[in-house]
């Protein structure tokens, strides 16, 4: 693993942008000032060094604190290459997933809420865990919110702010 002189000599954060800048030229096709690292399939940045490839947001939360992150570095606004510092947030893998954005087979348009064709209910969930079959789908949303934030806290989101943690 680099070393944080190691970092600070080879590459610059920008805290306000979250880019990332090659201060010496690591190959012959990169050049001084340079953006560095390329952006994944999956949306995240990642930044090769020597032989070892890094995501970006672990890298800043080393260049920031001096200490590689416990476990997972999170993104606050979801936006997986959005690397400013106050966007970034060491989570859980749990409280990294509470803050994912609606999943691509979600039919009723709200995080945790789902219809159940067998009960003819709306179907309420948080972390997996089953919370309760509701007729109204307002209060299904409104307790399903209210749960999320007793056991995701600041990683909820909720579905009444479309999106904005709660």
């Amino acid at each position: 693993m680099i070393t944080l002189a190691r970092l600070k000599e080879i590459l610059s954060y920008n805290p306000e942008t979250g880019e990332w800048r090659w201060l010496i030229r690591p190959a012959n096709n990169l050049k001084v000032g340079q953006v560095a690292g390329t952006v994944r399939a999956d949306g995240y940045r990642q930044i090769r060094i020597g032989n070892v490839v890094y995501f970006s947001g672990r890298l800043a939360w080393f260049y920031m604190t001096g200490n590689w992150p416990t476990h997972e570095v999170d993104h606050i606004n979801r936006v997986r290459s959005d690397d400013y510092w106050t966007n970034l947030r060491e989570a859980t893998s749990s409280n990294n997933g509470a803050n994912r954005s609606l999943q691509s087979n979600n039919t009723s348009g709200y995080r945790g809420v789902s219809w159940d064709k067998i009960s003819g209910k709306w179907d309420v969930r948080v972390n997996r865990m089953h919370i309760g079959f509701y007729d109204d789908m307002e209060e299904a949303v409104i307790i399903r919110d209210s749960v999320a934030k007793q056991l995701q806290g600041p990683f909820a989101i909720s579905n009444l702010m479309k999106g904005e943690t709660t």
